[in-house]
């Protein structure tokens, strides 16, 4: 149970592990085992004693029966010694429903057992269930009917817990066969032999469609239902064109998998389906049809096949405990999630609302799904202000809301800008892009893109701007204008392509990406030495892929002519090497070498199945493959595998029946001692291109292959969501995670309009063209919604090999896999816009659009960039640790600030975060991030600094660095600027920091625009609200502050967001233990500086928690601020608080504590708190479906004629849904300081 634990080293991440911790929502596993009598195939003995010592299968020692049940026994077994499993999963099993063996009406398949917990009494009741079959009498466990296709119907049913089954069987009253809260996992274990034959002979075909339209209520011809009953081409098996004739139990899989369980009259849940091919691989090509079946079964179910040989009870049993540990790791971890929303922030803003979205992959792997999506503000019948989307026109009448009450998120019904079906680009697939991989109310459609993150906005905008890419060596050669900076502090103001073109990214790729050219062996091949079979060169043109092996001219150990063509796939040599991780060289000579595999017989013929294709230099294959499909460039390395075809020559032996078939080459056994055996590759000339060899290609990872991915080529062969196949080559997960990046907006008007520039966590910074659909959106021909160019920090370079490979997995909570690592970030902060346009000053950024690029926990560095052209990026300057020491993870966004005593504007933030928070509770002192920052908006040189430590800072001509005084806890959060006499310059900035201070920067100490210097800048803790043990509170989100007649009121929330989640740990200073707090705090030295020895304020000065029942004025000259408690255990602040019309909005979140009967993952619940802060009053109502909130917008939005005020976020029922603030006319309050753009 993972009841109250979580990792003491925490992200807000963690809250969408979406665990419920209830003991009985672990994951389920049905077993659907082949007992048909193709399963008595006659084996040499192979498994004599079950691994518990218990004795031998009873289904015999020497038949495929008695190797699967004793695999399944022994796996079941091995659960009892895994604490990661144990316990954790339920284990059900079903087979064939026949003969004399079975239940209902005989038909379909026969749930012999139900999923049950495997603890050590559940194991023990599976184990002595499978080992009481028998293959003799009346009730013999073995069919001579095969009905794959109709027991996957009959386990939807089951694992769905429907009253109606194909057998008749009513699951209903069977509760632990129901799936809960959790999609279900079905593990099919196939019999592949000669003799074998997976068609049903059954109705499962009418069953599927049956299920179609009376329970999702998808007519006949309807996109669903022709989508989901439409056959599936499976390799010599059968053809898409043919009726399927009675293979239907890969559409099945497809159905489970992928149908919207959300139509369906029922509870159903969706089901992953796995498959274990059972074969005799020295006549593997005598099955290949059914290994093929059973393949396509897990591709359409979405999961993976294996292939084991018959005399391999190891093998088996260690395919069904990898599926255990994939089903546990992906039952553990990530809900769906969306945020944040921002707007175009233009003083009354433009009708557009921004929303940067981000799914967390469901199995914990780097690579998640993001997109950016456009909708606009419209006034509904009830002139009630609501988010709407392309498809009203708020300018002429009503609109509805396109917000679901339900989920809190979009409606599915809903159509961002810039989603269509029709992108208007050559070869977009007329069926969808997503055919392979339908989902939502669009199905294989982008439209409607609803609250699907992948679907339809930016993303879709990349993916038909990149369809058909070639990815050659430039970015005009396939439109994507991809800029780097050739190393680590190497940017000059010209930014330089990242593409396979870009010479000097190339030659430094081993040190950019930590990848290289592929490595070859010589003459130094020698007895004793360990090799590896490593990837051939390639050489492409258009039509065909010509590959070679990188061998030196030296032969190692091969005569002239030797050939090794190998399968990538598995090396079950009993142990005891793979050719694919390396095995050790015996004996060498000059025509052959040997290594020992054991478990093999004198004068038999083997297939070797893991390694690649070996030539001699002078000899090549040809691969039928497209220069579109096969992923390469010429240059590049490739993996050949599953080679089928006939090339000409012979062997010498003449034992091989199958030449060059199934990729395999068979060898002859010369000798044999003890289980070992020598051999030597027959010779074999191939004549080329007289006969061809088809082969798969497997890309390796090369800095041509790693760029060309990153650049969005579809050549990982690990995409999550499959994409439409040829000729398209971009892949489905173009756009990443945007995660805490908050998009910036800029409307360059004229020409131009609106420009959204934002970071993902796949690495990439983007400039999109944000304006709306029209004939007159677009900016130097690139459409709405359009890349104008994106960017890539060299310091993130040698992250995108784990994204490439999508692994390891992310530690997170509920994560047990020992291999995992944190979650990889880029440019994952907000980013900042100085526009001046200005016209009378003489700052020289007088004309200018700048932007600032921060990383949060991305890395301690700031990125400036000049966008005064947007289709022209020009580096300005970065600052690091390098620069300034103390510098944090750059949390704090930079706020930009004129101030009177300077010409150029500046640039205000908090130092940073601090990983030492990340312990919880927290153990040390923090190492960085403890100050304040000023630096000059143009050059990123330190103009003021109040830092724990001083050393090393760039400053700037007259820049100061105070240490006395300054703050020693992080300050992560932004930093807040006032501007208290309305004069246009900001007077003072309010910052919090992680210890519970709250601190005020005086930046005009003299008044009245009197000359002052950086050394004259004074910093003071206003406030101490933080302490230890359950004291231990945190500020990580900005105070609001507004400006009254006799103080400044500012208001701060407190919460630690990094650690969200439920504990049953009592240890004083967890995050859920801490009593987190809203503050209402008067600041009275309302003069241009704060007094000499001014005492901060603490609890002590403060009043706690005003009866809400009373009448309170909290202006009264006798208080001195007020504090709220957050009243549910674990509350915490989660957002920066706003205040509009005299009312303070903020969020909070606090998770629920576990239960049993709850299906809801746990995201917690959200508050949407409003204060009255002149009286302590506290309002709150609940936003739909929990999470973080982000921090709520407000402003000013053209509707039609009207201008209406507007928050995003406020007072929810959703995040997205915004609201009319009630704005109180008074003279004596005023909104602190906003840059004017």
């Amino acid at each position: 149970m993972l009841l109250g634990t979580h990792s003491a080293f925490a992200q807000d991440i963690d809250i969408y592990t979406g665990i419920n911790p209830a003991g009985g929502n672990v994951p389920t596993v049905l077993l659907v085992w082949d007992n048909a009598a193709n399963n008595s195939a006659s084996a040499e003995e192979i498994c004599t004693q079950y691994a518990d010592g218990s004795g031998a299968p009873s289904l015999g020692t020497a038949t495929a029966a008695g190797m699967e049940q004793c695999a399944m026994v022994n796996a079941l077994h091995a659960l009892r010694s895994d604490p990661n499993l144990l316990g954790m999963i339920k284990i059900g099993l079903m087979v064939f429903n026949k003969n004399d063996f079975k239940s209902g009406n005989g038909q379909c398949g026969y749930l012999v057992h139900a999923p049950q917990l495997m603890d050590k009494d559940g194991i023990d009741s599976l184990m002595a269930k499978i080992k009481a079959f028998t293959d003799t009498g009346s009730s013999t466990i073995k069919t001579n009917s095969v009905a794959v296709g109709a027991t996957m119907a009959e386990a939807w049913a089951a694992l769905n817990g429907r009253s109606a089954s194909c057998s008749g069987v009513n699951y209903s009253t069977l509760a632990e066969v129901a799936i809960q809260c959790r999609d279900a996992v079905l593990i099919y274990i196939g019999n592949a032999f000669t003799n074998s034959n997976p068609g049903d002979g059954g109705d499962a075909d009418a069953i599927l469609k049956q299920e179609l339209s009376e329970v999702f209520g998808y007519a006949s011809g309807s996109n669903a239902y022709s989508l989901f009953s439409k056959p599936i081409a499976v390799p010599l098996l059968n053809t898409s064109g043919n009726t399927n004739n009675d293979f239907w139990a890969d559409e099945w899989a497809r159905f489970m998998k992928r149908v919207s369980v959300i139509d369906s009259t029922a509870a159903d849940k969706n089901v992953t389906t796995y498959t274990i091919s059972v074969s005799d691989l020295a006549n593997q090509a005598q099955a290949q049809s059914t290994i093929n079946y059973y393949a396509e079964m897990a591709k359409q179910g979405g999961g993976k096949s294996f292939l084991v040989d018959v005399k391999d009870t190891d093998g088996l049993s260690n395919a069904l405990f990898t599926v255990f540990n994939d089903v546990q790791a992906k039952n553990s971890v990530f809900a769906s999630a969306t945020l944040p929303v921002t707007a175009n922030t233009q003083g009354t803003y433009l009708n557009q609302v921004f929303v940067a979205m981000f799914r967390p992959d469901d199995n914990a792997n780097p690579r998640w799904y993001g997109n950016l999506k456009q909708y606009q503000l419209g006034l509904d019948s009830g002139n009630n202000i609501v988010l709407t989307d392309s498809t009203e026109d708020p300018d002429t009448g009503a609109v509805t809301s396109k917000t679901n009450p339900t989920t809190g998120a979009i409606s599915p019904e809903a159509v961002s800008f810039w989603t269509t079906n029709s992108p208007g680009v050559t070869d977009w697939p007329s069926t969808g892009f997503w055919i392979n991989s339908p989902s939502g109310e669009g199905l294989q459609f982008d439209s409607p893109d609803g609250d699907l993150v992948e679907k339809g906005g930016a993303a879709q905008m990349a993916r038909a701007d990149n369809l058909t890419a070639t990815y050659a060596d430039s970015s005009s050669d396939n439109g994507r204008n991809l800029l780097t900076c050739d190393s680590i502090g190497g940017c000059g103001s010209g930014l330089t392509e990242f593409s396979t073109g870009n010479a000097t990214l190339m030659a430094n790729a081993s040190n950019l990406f930590g990848v290289g050219p592929t490595s070859s062996y010589g003459a130094s091949l020698s007895a004793g030495e360990a090799f590896k079979v490593g990837a051939a060169e390639c050489k492409a043109d258009n039509k065909s892929c010509t590959f070679v092996v990188p061998f030196a001219d030296a032969d190692p150990g091969l005569s002239a002519g030797d050939v090794i063509v190998n399968e990538l796939k598995t090396a079950n040599f009993q142990g005891a090497c793979a050719l694919s991780s390396g095995c050790t060289v015996e004996t060498v000579s000059a025509s052959a070498f040997t290594f020992t595999v054991k478990g093999l017989q004198t004068g038999a013929s083997y297939s070797i199945p893991d390694g690649t294709v070996f030539y001699k230099p002078d000899r090549t294959v040809t691969v039928n493959s497209s220069a579109t499909a096969h992923g390469l460039s010429v240059g590049d390395s490739a993996i050949l595998k599953n080679c089928t075809g006939q090339a000409d020559g012979a062997y010498v032996s003449g034992l091989s029946a199958l030449p060059a078939g199934s990729g395999r080459r068979n060898v002859t056994v010369t000798g044999i001692t003890t289980n070992t055996f020598a051999f030597k590759w027959d010779n074999t000339a191939l004549t080329l291109p007289s006969a061809a060899v088809n082969c798969e290609v497997e890309p390796a990872l090369t800095a041509s292959n790693l760029i060309n991915w990153v650049r969005g080529w579809d050549i990982a062969g690990n995409e999550d969501m499959a994409g439409p196949g040829a000729p398209v080559t971009v892949r489905p997960s173009l756009h990443g995670d945007v995660l805490h990046s908050r998009p910036a907006v800029v409307n360059y008007g004229g020409d131009t309009g609106v420009v959204v520039f934002y970071g993902a966590n796949d690495g990439i910074f983007r400039a999109v063209n944000g304006n709306q659909d029209g004939d007159d959106g677009d900016i130097s021909g690139v459409r709405p919604g359009g890349e104008l160019w994106s960017f890539i920090a060299p310091e993130f370079h040698g992250k995108f090999k784990r994204l490439f490979q999508n692994s390891p997995l992310i530690d997170i909570a509920g994560v047990m896999d020992t291999n995992k690592q944190p979650k990889d970030y880029f440019f994952d902060g907000s980013t900042t816009v100085l526009r001046d346009t200005r016209s009378t000053t003489t700052a020289s950024t007088k004309g200018k659009t700048y932007i600032y690029m921060t990383a949060r926990r991305g890395g301690r560095l700031i990125y400036a960039m000049d966008v005064s052209d947007p289709m022209q990026p020009k580096f300005l300057w970065r600052k690091t640790e390098d620069d300034i020491p103390e510098l944090g993870q750059t949390w704090s966004q930079p706020k930009v600030a004129v101030l009177s005593s300077r010409t150029d504007p500046v640039l205000i933030m908090g130092a940073g975060y601090a990983p030492e928070q990340d312990a919880d509770p927290v153990a040390s002192d923090d190492s960085m991030g403890r100050g304040v920052l000023i630096l000059d908006a143009v050059t990123g040189k330190v103009v003021w600094g109040a830092l724990a430590n001083c050393s090393g800072v760039d400053l700037a001509s007259d820049g100061v660095c105070v240490s006395t005084g300054a703050p020693t806890d992080a300050v992560a959060a932004d930093v807040t600027l006032v501007d208290r006499n309305s004069d246009g310059y900001v007077d003072r900035a309010y910052a919090a920091d992680v210890g519970g201070n709250i601190w005020r920067v005086d930046l005009d100490p003299h008044g009245f625009g009197l000359a002052s210097t950086p050394a004259d800048w004074k910093i003071t803790k206003l406030a101490a609200l933080g302490g230890a043990g359950n004291d231990a509170r945190k500020f990580l989100f900005a105070p609001d502050v507004v400006t009254t007649s006799g103080f400044d009121a500012v208001m701060a929330v407190s919460g630690d967001r990094e650690h969200p989640l439920y504990t049953t740990d009592t240890t004083a200073g967890m995050a859920y233990n801490v009593q987190n707090r809203i503050y209402m705090i008067k600041d009275t030295q309302t003069g241009a500086l704060m007094i000499t020895g001014f005492t901060a304020l603490t609890h002590d000065n403060l009043m706690a928690n005003p009866d809400q029942t009373l009448s309170f004025d909290a202006t009264a000259d006798s208080v001195k601020g007020y504090y709220i408690d957050l009243p549910n255990d674990g509350e915490k602040g989660v957002n920066a608080p706003v205040t509009v019309a005299g009312k303070t909005y903020f969020g909070t979140n606090y998770p629920e504590k576990p239960s049993a009967s709850s299906c809801t993952a746990d995201l917690g619940i959200a508050l949407a708190y409003t204060l009255d802060f002149n009286t302590g009053k506290l309002d709150f109502t609940k936003f739909v479906g929990g999470g973080l909130p982000p921090s709520p917008v407000t402003g000013l939005v053209n509707i039609g004629e009207e201008t209406v005020p507007f928050i995003i976020g406020g007072s929810g029922p959703t995040t997205f849904d915004p609201s009319i603030p009630e704005i109180e006319l008074s003279n004596n309050r005023k909104r602190a300081y906003w840059y004017a753009k």
